[in-house]
């Protein structure tokens, strides 16, 4: 008998590779779950237990404060401060730091709804009585993560009660709230009635003085704002005033340089144009472009609005032209002076404008009064066909007369001259006064040389030859050519423009008597605007508020200012009514009325481009006066009425 054997080789059986499989894997889950949960702080994974710490102690502070004193929660965020071992809040918008942690309070009002829970903000009511305490932790992880945990709590103010006062009759006192009659203390106040609580009267600190103002003449006052009635005195009424901003219409009238301000004059009112709808007014522009003169006509409707803003034109000059200036001869016929060449000889030129704008081509007729070295040519129409002409010739300013008739042709001879004054800068002059006999002219100009300016009368007969009567008025000015202006406004009233010493543009009426003799004390004088150039006057027409423009410039802008004036009296309204900037650094402006509720200004853009604006005066409620005081003669005493 045989025996097979069989032989047994070392190895893993399939069981045996399961158990180790199991067992290391546990080995090697213990070991990763260590090795996380000691990472976790490093990357700020789970909770920290100091930061939670700081959280809690964070709101039982705020309940500290709380029981201490609720009227100290009074800030939205703040951090925490502990003093004499007393938390407090440290300040609104603060936060405090304890080593790596910053802690900070968020305090937040509550709300409820209509059915008294709790909502969120805003709802129907808030509740006084409870706020929201949000104490916030924030820290950086050793990865450089920033961590942040906050936690809240309702805080009440359960010794909360309301009070209600209305008797204080019980005097002074009471510290502590028992008696409802009495206070703690007061000053100055009168308890004495009960439910009431108001100042104490105070003995007087002077001896009074009643008067009436039975009799207007026992006092001293300005009746153009005070009146007195029936011994009373009350302000005066006065009518307000603005320009419209932005202008009703702007549009250039030429695309190319402005290199002086226009001069402008009325052709018509009122009258049909082809393809303008509805009547408009006609005017007459010219100036100076890239050294040559031009004439435009334009039509402007009553509302304000430039229909056409350029009708016709002539470049009338091409020969270095400067200074143009626009007036009217009679009717259709109308006068150019302007300088031409290199010598700068002054001409005098008549044409023809059409009520419809339309310009002849041709001149009428053509004088030059002045052969050489002119400048500033400003004419006037006087009485009796004989026109004004001021202008500086040779560094003199001079004033001369000539005759042009109705048709336009000019006697070639200056029928009178006179000298002004040496370096006389832009002189313009004007009739004050005609009788059938003579008529009295005022020039006005500036001295650089001499920082003056000056208001000169002058007398002419019925030849337009000069006789010896005359006045002269001269206030400081600056030392630069500025512009000065000056027309009439009533009977024996005049107003006066000019750039004072300080280069304040200022305003005064004078008076000017019927033979030309001018009062040396102004009626008023006026400060409209301080460090101005070029301060020109025009007038509002047909406007019982008795109302002018001032244009001017002033650092890097130029502006018109209403302005208010008693025609009649001479008396200024110590006020700007209303102001108009008309462009950044603008120059060379002309500012011409065109009815009782719009006026225009011409004037070069920033980009030296000329431009038309038209603007509304619009009439405003009644007002009364302001910085008006009243005062009884003989009496140290003063009423301020305002």
């Amino acid at each position: 008998m045989s025996l097979n054997k069989k032989q047994f080789k070392a190895g893993w059986s399939l069981v045996e590779a399961m158990i180790a499989i199991a067992i290391f894997a546990l080995l090697a889950s213990s070991i990763i779950s260590l090795s996380i949960g000691a990472l976790n702080p490093w990357l700020g994974i789970g909770s920290d237990p100091q930061a939670d710490a700081l959280a809690d102690e964070g709101l039982e502070a705020a309940r500290s404060i709380q029981l201490r004193a609720w009227n100290e929660l009074d800030l939205q965020v703040s951090g925490l401060t502990r003093t004499n071992n007393q938390w407090a809040l440290l300040g609104e918008g603060t936060t405090e730091t304890i080593g790596a942690y910053t802690r900070q309070l968020t305090l937040s009002p509550v709300c409820r709804d209509t059915n008294n829970q709790i909502a969120p903000c805003p709802a129907l009511k808030t509740d006084p009585h409870l706020i929201l305490i949000k104490a916030t932790i924030s820290w950086q992880t050793p990865a450089g993560l920033t961590k942040t945990i906050s936690k809240k709590l309702y805080l009440a103010n359960w010794a909360s009660r309301f009070w209600q006062q209305d008797d204080w009759s019980g005097g002074s006192g009471q510290a502590v709230w028992l008696d409802k009659s009495k206070y703690d203390s007061g000053q100055n106040i009168d308890t004495a009635t009960a439910g009431q609580v108001r100042l104490a009267r105070q003995a007087p600190r002077c001896q009074g003085y009643t008067w009436t103002f039975d009799n207007p003449a026992d006092y001293n006052y300005d009746p153009q704002k005070i009146e007195v009635v029936n011994g009373v005195a009350r302000l005066k009424q006065e009518r307000q005033y603005t320009l419209t901003q932005p202008p009703i219409n702007s549009l250039n009238f030429v695309n190319a340089t402005l290199n002086d301000s226009p001069s402008v004059v009325k052709v018509s009112d009122n009258v049909s144009i082809s393809g303008i709808p509805g009547l408009v007014d006609v005017y007459a522009m010219t100036y100076r472009v890239n050294n040559n003169c031009e004439l435009i006509t334009m039509a402007i409707s009553d509302d304000g609005l430039i229909r056409n803003i350029r009708l016709d034109s002539f470049l009338y000059e091409t020969n270095n032209c400067d200074h143009s200036n626009i007036f009217r001869v009679n009717n259709n016929v109308f006068g150019l002076a302007h300088i031409q060449g290199g010598s700068r000889t002054a001409y005098l030129r008549t044409l023809g404008i059409d009520n419809n704008g339309t310009i002849s081509k041709a001149f009428i007729d053509s004088y030059a009064f002045a052969p050489d070295q002119t400048s500033f040519p400003f004419v006037a129409k006087t009485f009796n066909k004989i026109y004004a002409i001021a202008y500086n010739r040779a560094n003199v300013g001079q004033i001369a007369t000539v005759k042009i008739n109705d048709s336009g042709i000019i006697v070639h001879t200056l029928v009178g001259q006179r000298s002004l004054v040496s370096n006389a800068q832009y002189p313009t002059v004007s009739q004050w006064l005609e009788t059938p006999t003579n008529a009295v002219l005022a020039v006005n100009y500036s001295v650089p040389a001499e920082n003056r300016n000056y208001l000169k009368t002058f007398t002419i007969d019925l030849r337009g030859v000069f006789s010896p009567v005359g006045s002269e008025y001269s206030v400081l000015g600056a030392n630069a050519a500025y512009r000065t202006s000056f027309f009439k406004l009533q009977g024996m009233t005049g107003a006066f423009s000019f750039i004072d010493g300080s280069g304040a543009a200022t305003l005064q009426t004078i008076n000017i008597q019927d033979n030309g003799a001018i009062n040396q004390a102004p009626i008023d004088s006026f400060v409209v605007a301080n460090n101005v150039r070029q301060a020109r006057l025009s007038l509002v027409p047909g406007q019982p508020g008795n109302l002018l423009l001032m244009d001017y410039d002033a650092g890097s802008f130029a502006y018109i200012s209403l302005l208010s004036v008693n025609f009649a009296s001479g008396k200024i309204n110590n006020q700007v009514l209303d102001t108009y900037t008309f462009g950044s650094r603008s120059s060379y402006h002309t500012v011409f009325s065109l009815d009782a509720t719009h006026t225009a200004v011409a004037y070069r853009q920033p980009n030296a481009w000329g431009m038309l604006s038209t603007l509304g005066v619009l009439e405003g409620p009644l007002a009364y006066v302001k910085n008006a005081t009243i005062s009884p003669k003989n009496l140290y005493t003063q009423a301020v009425v305002d």
